[in-house]
């Protein structure tokens, strides 16, 4: 060390100590230390520890506790310069510490000081020993003024910024501080800004807060953007929000209660992956009007108004007060507090419950206002709150009509309370509570009532009564009073009962509710003891009514319960176990057989482990171990199948399946959240179902179900139907955790039963569908969609009602008039539509599946499509043919048809004036072609029906006709729509000359005639001779007409009963037989008598007609003997290549020598445009590649 210097001033050259814990270097100067000392310091290296601080400070002379926080700064060393002029100082430096670095100044002239602080990280966690700080990185400017005696204020102002903070493992970065502080005595006041512009949000505060003889006054506003509190580790009620608002105050108060100005919130985004939540303004008011406390709130979603004498802190111990002053020993209760001040009125609505499920997810949504109106005095001990919630929906069930009213009439408190829960078809449960509290006793009385065709309903009445034990514990003493409760037609008694509570002990003393030899019993105790337990004694208890209790609904599950369950040690560790026999047990109402189950509750896993055996009968069994967890809301249970009933599936396809009569073999799991439960593992069925749409019956044998999470799947199982008949199916039938189900499932069909329904009911068909091809059934709960596209097989038969139900009966096809009443008839048919429509329109039934069906149908002559046109007389077309159809069908819609239908033959049963039955055969050819309405289908039909032995005499062309008996085909031409049909009425002779034919039509003059002459033919047998014919001298002669027409008349009634008999012995589609009697013109004095028959074989390619007989009184132009018959064998299935072989009798007036005719030929048909068309032949290449074309 070296100095120099003279009487004022010393100058130090060099100053070096070192030390253990102490190293200093440093020089400097001291003048004038008389009177005005100035000194100056340079400071090449201080470098200490807390121990050194310790050892300086005892050196000086002085106590000196080292403060921890210097201790955790670690190795001090400064470098700087120091200086002085009397009381001024000043100091500018590097300080650095084991924490960290800093750069200082500080300075001090006469009452004014200032400062800088510069680092670029300091560790202030460290240092002031929180784990919640980190690394501090400031630069701040610090200027003020020192308070004097004289009075004048502590003044400092601080302006800078931070630019990073750790603050619990965050670190926030850009933060201004620029403010102005002043204090005198107990007054302050504080005005200035803080900004945080961070990456995770931006917060701005500005604003004016002081504090003036114990009055706060805070004029402050804040604004914050995108404000991630989650991701600044801040505490928040929404993970991950972004929050952008502003605040600002304006409050005066020397407390909360004596507080008076205004409070805003506004312009609040809270923006939340679940949503946004946005607010324009929550206003709050408090103050006082007069002497009267007040505090109002309004907002977007409600508002709230407390008027009267209040404290904020004490507002809830008011209620509790009441509560405590009629039953002073309730436990749980606070203790009542002596103060008498509250006596407020409050006045609530809250119409927007959208803040409390985005911001707290509280599941409420408001369908209306909820109000909350009343008042509270303390001092008469006085309360009249009425809380009223008229329709809601909470944690997705739907509320309606809740109401809580609280009374305090006389010494007495009184609550009642009612709601309506709604399910999911709108169905109402009303519940209703009544209670009363007075002199330590609590009377109340529980009433529930589904209001259903099945009810249930009924109450519980209870009387408690609250004291303290010798020990001083609070207890109650429950006494439960006879009552009764009605399920379904069965009631169910509360028996009298005493329930005693304190704390951590229970004593119930015979609880039971029954009904006849069905019960439930509880007894016993129950403490923190093992050794203490509750028993439940059950006899024959439906075990769906306790899932409804505690409101289990994730599967139903159904059956008679009987045994025992235990419970102890319920207040410490609970235990449970029970062992339980379920007669008549159901899983989703599926017949299961006994249940016989061990259960037992596992604490510390918080799960009900169940092992269960359910037997039924021929030894069908079902094995279920698992368990179900209320604590971790999940359920898992495997279940192993022999041989177990599948009804449970119509539960879920009950839509379109059921009479399900299957057994199923496997191993399945039922597992998952108890609100999202799924079936895994694998089964082998076996056994019958029955499909609704199609009201058809199908046996499973052995066929393989896999079950995945929210999909069944069929892989291509065989199903018989009755006949023996396959089809194929595949799909997948989808649901969300068993609820929610979907279905998409394709059968490929092989002569399978596809379709069999046996009345109309509400449609408008009905038939029997045998199929080769494919059908798709997809829907939903309440759609089903089938679409269909199959060729139909042998034994197929669709009936379809020309006309609605009611019109079919009393309305004919064809309607037989003279021409005056044709109008009339009209205008009368179509008011009977009119009235239908109405009828039909007014009492539509309420059908809740939608049906649809497409089809797209490969017409076969297979297949018969017979159309009802009189239910009455039992008159129908029946039809086969070939073509493609497609067809729509709903069941709330229309029905349509598109397509072109060829006919290949049939009949048409025919009644005329519901007396005369003929059957027309329908000529091969003819068309029905749809393009949609099939009421509106355009028609092209042609039928026959033969007369035979049809005598010309009785059209008077000549005495060489009066004894030639000819065939007559009446014709029948159909063409129009089924809604319109026009009918048309020729004839043909096909055994006679062009040159007789035209003899006779000339004869027939008109349609009217013709029509005429059709009638005649089909009723009597016969031509109809006009009244205009002068053969007079001919009449003579012969029998009168009337008397021919009624033995021909007699001779056609024969006939057609004898028709009647060989249909029904013969009984086959394949063969027609027939008989025909026809009166010549002596009657039956030459009559002919002939047996008709018609027949197809080989698959319909030979097809045979043919008639025999005898001819009474024969001439020698005709045989006695009638032989003839046409057969026909087709090369080509369709018709247009054949050969005939065939012999007819001569009737021909003009050939008296061949008696018969025979003949075999070729018969070609081909469909052509032009004469191109028909000779034209494509080559072989030609042919090959358009077959190449068609496979690809």
């Amino acid at each position: 060390m070296s100095f120099s210097g003279t009487s004022t001033f010393i100058r130090v050259k060099d100053i070096g100590i070192t030390g253990k814990d102490f190293i200093l270097n440093t020089n400097g100067s001291l003048s004038n230390w008389q009177s005005k000392p100035k000194w100056v310091a340079t400071v090449q290296q201080l470098q200490v520890s807390a121990n050194g601080i310790k050892m300086i400070a005892e050196i000086l002379g002085t106590k000196f506790n080292v403060p921890s926080e210097i201790t955790r700064l670690g190795n001090i060393l400064f470098q700087g310069s120091l200086g002085g002029y009397g009381q001024d100082l000043a100091l500018k430096g590097i300080l650095k510490t084991g924490q960290g670095n800093a750069n200082v100044a500080l300075g001090k002239h006469r009452d004014n000081f200032s400062g800088r602080l510069e680092t670029t990280g300091i560790n202030i966690g460290n240092i002031l020993n929180n784990n919640k700080l980190g690394i501090l990185a400031s630069e701040i400017n610090i200027d003020g003024k020192l308070p004097t005696k004289g009075g004048s204020p502590l003044l400092m102002i601080a302006k800078g910024s931070v630019s990073r903070l750790d603050y619990n493992q965050y670190s926030f970065h850009n933060i201004h501080i620029d403010g102005r502080f002043v204090q005198a005595h107990d007054n302050m006041q504080f005005n200035g800004l803080l900004n945080i512009d961070d990456p995770n949000g931006q917060v701005s505060l500005r604003g004016n807060l002081s504090k003036v003889k114990q009055v706060l006054t805070a004029r402050l506003e804040a604004h914050t953007t995108d404000l991630n509190l989650t991701a600044m580790h801040l505490p928040s009620p929404w993970s991950q929000a972004l929050i952008t608002g502003k605040l600002s105050s304006n409050i005066v108060g020397k407390s909360l209660n004596t507080a008076t100005g205004q409070l805003v919130l506004s312009d609040l985004n809270i923006s939340k992956s679940n949503g946004d939540f946005l607010l324009n303004e929550l206003r709050v008011n408090t103050g006082y009007r007069g002497k009267v406390h007040y505090m109002d709130l309004t907002s977007d979603f409600g508002t709230l108004a407390i008027q009267g004498n209040f404290d904020y802190t004490t507002l809830y111990q008011s209620l509790t007060n009441q509560i405590g002053s009629k039953l002073p020993t309730l436990p749980g209760l606070p203790k009542v507090t002596n103060s008498k001040y509250n006596n407020f009125t409050v006045n609530t609505s809250l119409y927007n419950s959208e803040w409390l499920k985005t911001l707290f997810n509280i599941p409420l949504e408001l369908k209306d206002t909820i109000s909350l109106r009343g008042a509270i005095n303390d001092v008469d001990k006085k309360v009249n709150l009425t809380c009223h919630i008229p329709d809601f929906i909470y944690a997705d069930k739907q509320y309606e009509d809740a109401l809580l009213e609280v009374t305090t009439p006389g010494d007495t408190l009184k609550a009642a309370a009612k709601l309506k829960m709604i399910d999911d078809k709108g169905n109402g449960f009303y519940w209703y509570l009544q209670s009363h509290a007075a002199d330590n006793k609590l009377g109340a009385t529980l009433s529930w009532d589904n209001n259903r065709k099945k009810p249930f309903k009924g109450q519980l009445s209870t009387e408690t009564d609250f004291f303290r034990t010798e020990s001083g514990v609070s207890s109650a003493h429950v006494n439960i009073h006879p009552s009764s409760i009605l399920v379904g037609d069965t009631t169910w008694y509360v028996q009298p009962s005493d329930i005693i509570y304190s704390k951590n002990h229970l004593t119930v003393d015979h609880f039971e509710i029954s009904h006849n030899k069905q019960h439930v019993i509880i007894s016993g105790m129950a403490t923190k003891s093992s050794d203490d337990s509750l028993m439940v004694d059950l006899q024959d208890v439906n075990i769906s009514y306790i899932l409804n209790l505690i409101n289990f609904h994730a599967v139903e599950f159904s059956g008679l319960a009987t045994g025992t369950a235990y419970v102890a040690s319920v207040f410490e560790t609970p235990k449970a176990h029970a062992d339980l026999r379920v007669n008549d047990f159901r899983f989703e109402n599926g017949r299961m057989g006994t249940l016989f189950a061990h259960v037992n509750y596992h604490h510390q896993e918080g799960q009900i482990n169940i092992n269960a055996q359910a037997l039924d009968e021929a030894d069908k069994r079902t094995d279920i171990n698992g368990y179900v967890s209320p604590k971790k809301n999940y359920i898992d249970l495997g279940i192993t199948a022999n041989q177990t009933r599948l009804e449970f599936l119509e539960s879920f396809c009950g839509t379109f399946m059921n009479n399900i009569t299957a057994t199923a073999d496997g191993k399945v799991r039922l597992a998952g959240p108890l609100n999202n439960i799924n079936l895994t593992g694998q089964l082998v069925a076996s056994g019958n179902v029955h499909l609704i749409s199609l009201n058809t019956d199908y046996t499973l044998k052995r066929d393989t179900v896999t079950l995945i999470p929210d999909h069944i799947i069929l892989k291509r199982d065989t199903i018989y139907d009755r006949n023996g008949n396959i089809g194929i199916v595949h799909g997948t039938i989808n649901h969300e955790h068993l609820t929610n189900l979907t279905y998409n499932i394709n059968v490929d069909a092989r002569n399978l039963l596809a379709y069999d329904t046996h009345e109309f009911g509400g449609n408008t068909f009905y038939g029997t569908a045998y199929t080769t091809g494919t059908c798709s059934i997809t829907g939903r709960s309440g759609e089903v969609v089938i679409d269909v596209n199959a060729t139909p097989e042998k034994g197929s038969q669709i009936v379809y009602n020309v006309a609605s139900p009611a019109a079919i009966s009393s309305q004919e096809f064809i309607n037989w008039s003279d021409r005056d009443s044709m109008m009339s008839d009209t205008l009368r048919l179509l008011a009977t539509r009119t009235a239908d429509i109405q009828e039909n329109e007014n009492n539509t039934p309420d059908i809740p599946t939608d049906i649809r069906i497409k089809f797209l149908i490969n017409m076969t002559p297979d297949a018969t499509i017979r159309l009802i046109m009189d239910q009455q007389t039992g008159d129908y077309i029946d039809l086969k043919g070939t073509g493609g159809i497609s067809a729509t069908y709903y069941n709330k819609g229309s029905f349509d048809m598109f397509g072109n239908y060829v006919v290949s033959d049939g009949i048409y049963k025919l009644t005329i004036q519901n007396v005369i039955k003929k059957d027309f055969t329908f000529q091969q050819g003819g068309t029905i072609s749809f393009g949609g309405d099939p009421y509106a289908a355009r028609l092209n039909l042609n039928a026959l029906y033969p007369v035979v032995g049809v005598s010309l005499s009785d059209l008077k062309i000549g005495r060489s006709f009066s004894t030639n008996n000819i065939r007559v085909n009446c014709l029948m031409n159909i063409s129009g729509t089924p809604s319109s049909p026009k009918v048309d009425f020729t004839l043909d002779l096909p055994t006679v000359s062009s040159d007789v034919k035209q003899m006779v039509f000339s004869i027939i003059n008109g349609e009217e005639e013709m029509k005429q002459q059709v009638l005649y033919l089909l009723a009597v047998g016969r031509f109809y001779t006009q009244g205009s014919n002068n053969a007079s001298s001919e009449l003579a002669e012969q029998h009168s007409q009337t008397s021919l027409a009624m033995q021909s008349l007699l001779s056609g009634t024969l006939s057609q009963q004898l028709n009647n008999v060989l249909k029904n012995v013969v009984n086959s589609s394949n063969w027609n037989f027939g008989a025909n009697i026809s009166t010549g013109d002596e009657g039956l004095n030459n009559a002919e008598y002939e047996g008709l028959f018609s027949g197809q074989l080989l698959n319909n390619r030979l097809l045979f007609n043919g008639q025999v007989g005898y001819r009474d009184n024969a001439s020698t132009a005709t045989s006695s003997f009638i032989g003839d018959f046409d057969l026909r064998y087709l090369i080509f299935p369709n018709g247009n290549f054949a050969i005939r072989v065939y012999n007819q009798t001569n009737d021909r007036y003009f050939i008296k020598n061949t008696l018969n005719t025979q003949g075999v030929g070729i018969i070609l048909k081909k469909d052509f445009n032009n004469w191109r068309d028909l000779f034209r032949f494509r080559g072989k290449k030609k042919q090959k590649r358009e077959a190449n074309k068609n496979t690809q």
